[in-house]
């Protein structure tokens, strides 16, 4: 049973550093994470809004507010500072942007300020870290703006964190959950994420 799941994680890990699948969340062990929870106010709404970031600079992207978080593209993926680029706020040293791809979708994600040439200033985000369930299998993407494409899969009965609302054409949950050992962020419809 072991090697087999373990051949399977190969081969799933083998097509995603392709570019051939997204992530797949389904785990042997699923729902063993200590997710970070503990909030009880109300949940953040997210907001984004246009920074002025110094240009000629190429800055790598993580789903989430650190190196040991997914990092989509084949782990690849950064933004240039020379495009637009959307910010909503900071974790930390991490700025959670949003830009704009070459295939005409958009793509989240967290830039270390600390990379910046030049002081960023930005204000902190007040997520909720709500424990939550997802209530209907579904896609998690890091494209809430027009969705070309998925960052990974989630099982009805899954835990996450909930971190914080959004809404760009549609209602959007955004989620903490985990991709074998290794974290990542993105949205869900929020239709599928009952709070806990």
């Amino acid at each position: 049973m072991k090697r087999g799941f373990a051949l399977a994680l190969a081969l799933v890990l083998m097509l995603c550093a392709a570019g051939a699948c997204a992530a797949t969340l389904a785990t042997e062990k699923q729902n063993t994470y200590v997710y970070p929870t503990g909030g009880s106010g109300p949940v953040y709404v997210l907001e984004f809004e246009r920074a002025k970031f110094v240009g000629g600079q190429k800055l790598a992207v993580y789903s989430g507010p650190g190196k040991e978080y997914y990092r989509a593209a084949g782990g690849y993926a950064k933004c240039d500072t020379d495009e637009e680029i959307y910010i909503a706020g900071k974790e930390g040293t991490w700025a959670f942007v949003l830009y704009w791809r070459s295939n005409g979708g958009t793509r989240t994600g967290y830039v270390d300020l600390s990379q910046l040439q030049y002081t960023y200033k930005t204000s902190d985000m007040d997520f909720a870290y709500r424990k939550a369930k997802i209530t209907k299998d579904c896609a998690m993407t890091d494209d809430p703006t027009l969705v070309k494409e998925n960052l990974a899969y989630l099982s009805a009965g899954e835990y996450v964190t909930l971190l914080a609302y959004y809404t760009d054409h549609h209602e959007w949950a955004y989620v903490e959950a985990m991709a074998g050992n290794v974290p990542l962020r993105g949205f869900v419809l929020k239709d599928y994420v009952s709070l806990e």
